[in-house]
């Protein structure tokens, strides 16, 4: 007995342990996880302790749930079940039996969906819970605006309102306006939408629940209302709310959902740099979560987004891989979505063929997509005749009822009366018989509707097949001009870089880790000496606008920029330099008469170093010394090389270095870049941190742990900007 009250004791402080991180906002999963088990190990072998247990496999199967997890939680919560329906505790068994039908509902196994939220609704009923049977018609409402059934959905979410009219449940009845708001949005009504949804929030807030996942679901759908309303910086507020929320809370699948929301709206605003960072965290966690069907439409959306910003090779990547993980779910419609992008990216990559053959893929699976639409439309279409039959026979019960009632009232009249209202019943069946008629018509018409529309698809393919064939030639043609002219600009490119000889000619003791995100680059590094002064050298790392061909083309122009203030002007002042450089930028992109106002430039920290003197300017790139393990930074001038407000002369720092000291200047890629576990910024702090471990090797193994600790880190994810990094030691 000893054993059990020690068992018991333990689970329960187990329990109390697990409440009390939730309650002090601990949302660590893992860790509450972690507990629950234990509880479920301590009751193996004590029947006494099979509630403690059930609740354990419970409460754990809402947090795998949470964690994506689902085949793990379904097996908790029936589990959980069978163990309360064993010991017939009728309040846990409703409640475990309503958690199942949820994870069911999530799943897309409706049918059962239904019979286990009845089943639950009929428990609750037996024990007088109002407010849970009124979250079981709700939950019964979202099951039927799933399979396609508004109207009986929005009967059942009036019948929740009417029960939840009679209890405290603030937080319920939330739920229910909230899932209303949703049917009026599907159906367009935004106005409506948006009134209940607001109405929700307030309703949430009332109670202190401003932070909970409902309240979150409530800021999304609203999100989407305003962005599809083209309100589009309240629907940018919404989202960047939702997503801190869901990051501080631990629902890590609804913060992917969010990132990837905030990615296409990224997109469309042309904010590129943080719709990339959106897509990479998104799919980090899809691939974390291992939730392949989410997983699929986020890289086939992120290889069309590639493809759109002419980074074709890297869409076709994406699309390749999404394919791959359709085939593997078996999903039809991610197999077609993906085969559409694959085809168009084969096609502009004069891989003709292979474009055929996945636009033949995508018109056969396209037809069985159309299959199984009409076949789904035909159940969806069952389940409102079946609610329609439902709702005739009710009218004709009560038309009986009533005939009942007046034959009694006036028995003098009774055969006239008893004869008319038989009489208007068998109207009034007639009437319903011939509208039932008339919708089994209107279905088969439809029906026949869509096969039309199918074989005019068909026709419609063929042709386009044509125009296709036709078009590949011109394709062709231009494919090779825009290849070439890629080539050529990174030959250009390459031709400014200063060569790895004449680096190691005045930087004996040197690294530059060079890495274009693509082809050619917007970073790039430069080099100056003198003939009359050998003692002096002047270089810089330099980040233009942009990368690719757009960013490669802005550095030619600032490359020139730098030449010319040193050559033409011969100035050797690093702060004069980058004022004279910013004069010439404007002056190429801005010239006299021009109607284009261009705001590009550079981000740049440039060095004169003679023997132990170093001097520096920056703009918005800084300099760090490493000295006795220690990183002394110096701050750069917080403005660009280009058009800026109030622009001010550069400052040139001068310094006296002592021998062993090394010193870096670098682009922001490095630290910029997204990676690790969590998949977040490596950052400046870190990098620093990097820089200080490896400072007393060699510069050539300090370069190559660079690049291995970056790659590292970067994992899957891809490359968000181009890297340049150079480190000096002086001896």
């Amino acid at each position: 007995m000893d054993s059990l009250e020690n068992a018991y004791a333990q689970s329960i402080d187990h329990v109390e342990q697990t409440e009390l991180l939730y309650a002090m906002g601990d949302y660590d999963h893992t860790f509450r996880l972690s507990l629950w088990d234990s509880i479920i190990e301590m009751c193996n072998g004590y029947p006494e302790l099979v509630s403690v247990q059930a609740n354990a496999f419970n409460n754990s199967g809402m947090i795998t749930d949470m964690m994506g997890d689902v085949n793990q939680a379904g097996k908790r919560y029936r589990r959980a079940v069978a163990m309360f329906d064993s010991i017939k505790d009728t309040a846990k068994l409703a409640m475990s039996i309503w958690n199942l039908s949820t994870h069911t509902q999530n799943m897309g196994e409706y049918d059962e969906t239904i019979q286990l939220m009845n089943k639950a609704m009929k428990l609750y009923e037996l024990i007088g819970d109002q407010a849970n049977v009124a979250g079981c018609y709700n939950g019964l409402a979202v099951t039927y605006d799933y399979l396609g059934v508004p109207l009986k959905a929005m009967e059942l979410y009036h019948k929740a309102y009417e029960y939840l009219v009679h209890t405290d449940d603030t937080m319920a009845t939330a739920n229910v306006l909230t899932n209303m708001a949703t049917i009026h949005s599907a159906q367009g009504d935004d106005e409506t939408a948006e009134k209940n949804y607001l109405q929700a929030i307030e309703m949430l807030k009332m109670v202190g629940a401003e932070e909970s996942d409902q309240m979150l679901t409530n800021y999304n759908n609203l999100a989407t209302v305003y962005w599809g309303s083209g309100r589009r910086d309240e629907a940018l507020n919404l989202f960047e709310t939702n997503l801190e929320l869901q990051e501080k809370f631990g629902y890590i699948k609804d913060k992917a959902s969010t990132l990837l929301n905030l990615a296409k709206f990224y997109a469309e605003d042309n904010a590129l740099k943080k719709a990339e960072l959106s897509f990479a965290a998104c799919i980090k966690i899809y691939v974390d979560t291992k939730s392949a069907y989410d997983l699929s439409n986020a890289r086939r959306d992120y290889g069309e987004y590639l493809y759109e910003h002419n980074r074709v090779n890297e869409g076709l990547e994406q699309a390749n891989r999404s394919y791959a993980i359709a085939l593997d779910i078996k999903s039809l419609e991610t197999q077609w979505l993906a085969l559409e992008l694959l085809a168009l990216i084969n096609s502009d990559l004069k891989n003709f063929e292979v474009a055929f053959e996945y636009q033949k893929l995508h018109d056969q699976i396209g037809d069985s997509i159309l299959n199984n639409e009409t076949i789904q439309s035909a159940m969806s279409k069952k389940y409102e005749l079946d609610y329609l039959t439902k709702t005739v026979t009710d009218s004709i019960e009560q038309a009986k009822i009533d005939l009942i009632t007046a034959a009694k009232v006036a028995e003098g009249e009774a055969k006239v009366a008893e004869g008319e209202a038989i009489l208007a019943a068998e109207k009034q069946q007639g009437y319903f018989l011939i509208g039932g008629l008339c919708m089994v018509l209107l279905f088969g018409l439809f029906i026949l509707h869509r096969l039309r529309i199918t074989r005019k698809q068909k026709t419609t393919i063929e042709s386009q097949k044509k125009q296709v064939d036709e078009a590949f030639d011109q394709l062709e043609e231009k494919s090779n001009e825009i290849l070439d002219s890629i080539t050529y600009a990174k030959r250009i490119q390459s031709a400014i870089l200063p060569t790895d000889t004449v680096v190691k000619k005045h930087l004996q003791d040197s690294l530059i880790l060079y890495k274009p995100k693509d082809i050619v680059a917007g970073d790039f590094y430069w080099l100056e000496s003198f003939a009359e002064d050998k003692d002096t050298v002047l270089f810089a790392a330099a980040d233009c606008t942009g990368h690719g061909v757009p960013g490669a083309m802005v550095s030619v122009v600032c490359n020139n920029g730098l030449n010319r203030a040193v050559r033409e002007h011969g100035l050797t002042d690093p702060g004069e330099i980058l004022d004279k450089t910013r004069e010439i930028v404007i002056a190429e992109f801005d010239p006299e008469g021009s109607e284009d106002e261009v705001k590009d430039g550079m981000d740049i920290a440039i060095c004169s170093l003679n023997g132990l003197q170093l001097k520096y300017a920056g703009a918005n790139n800084p300099l760090w010394i490493i000295r006795d393990n220690e990183i002394l930074e110096t701050k750069p001038n917080k403005q660009p090389i280009g058009k800026f407000d109030n622009p001010v002369p550069y400052t040139t720092h001068e310094f006296t270095l002592q021998k062993g000291d090394s010193f870096f200047i670098f682009s922001d890629g490095y630290a910029d870049q997204f990676g690790g576990e969590k998949g977040k910024k490596l950052k400046s702090s870190n990098f620093k941190k990097l820089l200080l471990s490896i400072c007393d090797l060699p510069m050539s193994q300090q370069k190559d742990r660079l690049d291995t600790a970056f790659e590292e880190w970067r994992g899957e994810l891809e490359q968000l900007d181009d890297v340049c990094v150079i480190g000096v030691r002086v001896e």
